[in-house]
């Protein structure tokens, strides 16, 4: 029989597809590799622009080191203080959007004689809704003049403040008198002053880490300007900067030596972050702040950074910072409140006992009894150091909102209640010193200063600043009439 003629045509067919499908399969083979050599190509490329951006950095850095204004103090590990920093991409302060420049204490620091009229000693500035600082003193006063004990206030502050940035300085003058007050105002200025003249550097977080130490190393030389071998002052200091991340978003760097404070408060979540957490863990005694600026240590006068931290954390619009001297943050320590260890499950029956038995546990404990704190206090009742006729300047908000005028007030009322007794005592008993008794006298008496500042972008207006002679009177019993006695010896820590 004859084979189908059609037969051969279709085998064909079929033979001219199979080899399609093995062609094309292949094809998809090669695509594949192809594709796979791409992604491995632009891994190495992306590595090497990341590398490329490094050298960069370091070669920018490197630069800035040979410039004497970009020197580090000896001692400055720059490569360990900043090795958990991420790098973020910033969105650069231009200095075309500056709004203000809020420095403090405002006004006279030696209030009228509570003789003259009731006393309020309260200095507050604002920069609409958005940022709030206040600065007192809780010291007694001393009898027969118009001046109290500790005068004149060694807390200081400085900021710049830019719609899209802010530069903050918090500094504590160690000690009494002149030269810590000086000491603390020129670190504070010049910390500020110093940033604001590198905004064209601050292009990541990488870039500003090294900056924020540039700063302190400045704040220090402004600090021994001018005076010989340990004739200067020395201070504390905590300096940063808030930017704008590229991809949304807020950070805060920082550089903190000595014992203030920066709180993060969370606007989602109403969480409180001790962004200094750990920063006294190697203090001494209570009258050591762990670390400060100016001549202090070796031969040749240079400054303690035993506690010298830089600092990152990450923030949202809404969200707000604040920072406080120990005037604030000791008391809200649970020893200076008069609470005994054990009542916060610490098996010692008093808090050096507990330190020398259970020293990290206390750490801890401490720290979260403070974020607690302030956790609650703010938004418990309205308690505003006794300014009901004021409000911050703009936008007044509502009730119920966390604002940092609510925040400052809620801390300094709180300072100045909590060292009522004690104050009441050296006024009235001045050739006695103070009983150590945290239950009947609780807190520290002190300088005291707190700010805080909301995160998001800043209005162009004006700071108001608020003397204390415009000021109404606090309440009854925070000052009252001083009887006639000499001296006052106020149960202290021997520093500002």
């Amino acid at each position: 029989m004859a084979q189908d003629s059609r037969g051969d045509p279709l085998k064909q067919l079929l033979s001219e597809i199979a080899l399609i499908e093995r062609q094309l399969q292949s094809s998809i083979v090669q695509r594949d590799i192809f594709l796979a050599q791409v992604k491995d190509l632009g891994t190495h490329i992306d590595r090497l622009q990341e590398s490329l951006e490094d050298k960069k950095r370091e070669f920018r850095i490197q630069y800035d080191r040979e410039d004497s204004k970009f020197k580090l103090l000896p001692g400055i590990n720059e490569s360990v203080l900043c090795q958990n920093i991420p790098v973020v991409q910033l969105n650069p302060i231009l200095s075309a959007s500056f709004c203000n420049t809020i420095i403090g204490p405002s006004g006279d620091t030696q209030p009228l004689s509570p003789k003259a009229s009731p006393p309020s000693p309260i200095d507050l500035q604002t920069h609409g809704d958005k940022i709030c600082v206040c600065n007192t003193s809780t010291y007694p006063w001393i009898p027969e003049s118009n001046a109290r004990q500790g005068d004149p206030i060694a807390d200081r502050y400085a900021l710049k403040v830019y719609s899209n940035g802010v530069i903050f300085a918090l500094a504590d003058g160690c000690n009494w008198g002149r030269l810590p007050c000086e000491a603390a105002s020129r670190a504070s200025e010049s910390f500020v002053e110093f940033l604001s003249l590198q905004l064209h550097r601050m292009l990541d977080s990488f870039a500003v880490a090294p900056l924020l130490l540039s700063a302190l190393t400045n704040a220090h030389q402004s600090i021994i300007t001018g005076y010989n071998l340990w004739e200067s002052g020395t201070t504390t200091l905590l300096g940063g900067v808030l930017l704008q991340q590229k991809e949304g978003g807020w950070i805060c760097m920082l550089a903190s030596i000595g014992d203030c404070k920066v709180f993060h408060w969370d606007r989602s979540t109403c969480a409180i972050t001790d962004v200094t957490k750990g920063n006294r863990a190697d203090s001494v005694d209570a009258s050591d702040p762990g670390g400060r600026l100016g001549q202090y240590v070796g031969k040749d006068g240079q400054p303690d950074l035993r506690n010298l931290i830089v600092s990152y954390q990450a923030c949202n619009d809404g969200d707000l910072l604040f920072l406080v001297s120990d005037g604030v943050h000791d008391n809200i320590d649970p020893q200076q409140l008069g609470i005994a260890p054990n009542e916060l499950g610490i098996p010692a029956p008093t808090w050096d006992e507990a330190k020398k038995m259970h020293g990290p546990m206390v750490a801890q404990v401490k720290n979260d009894f403070r974020a607690s704190w302030l956790s609650s206090r703010p938004n418990s009742a309205d308690r505003n150091i006794g300014l009901d006729n004021i409000t911050p300047s703009g936008p007044v908000p509502p009730p119920e909102e966390l604002t940092p005028f609510k925040v400052v007030s809620t801390l300094v009322r709180h300072c100045l209640d909590l060292t009522r007794h004690s104050r009441e005592f050296m006024e009235n008993n001045p050739t006695m010193k103070q009983p150590v008794d945290y239950k009947k006298y609780p807190g520290k008496m002190d300088h005291t200063s707190a700010m805080c500042i909301r995160v998001g972008t800043m209005p162009h207006i004006l700071n108001r600043s608020i003397s204390e002679s415009s000021l109404p009177s606090p309440p009854l019993g925070i000052y009252h009439s001083i009887s006639r006695h000499n001296l006052i010896k106020p149960r202290g820590d021997g520093r500002s």
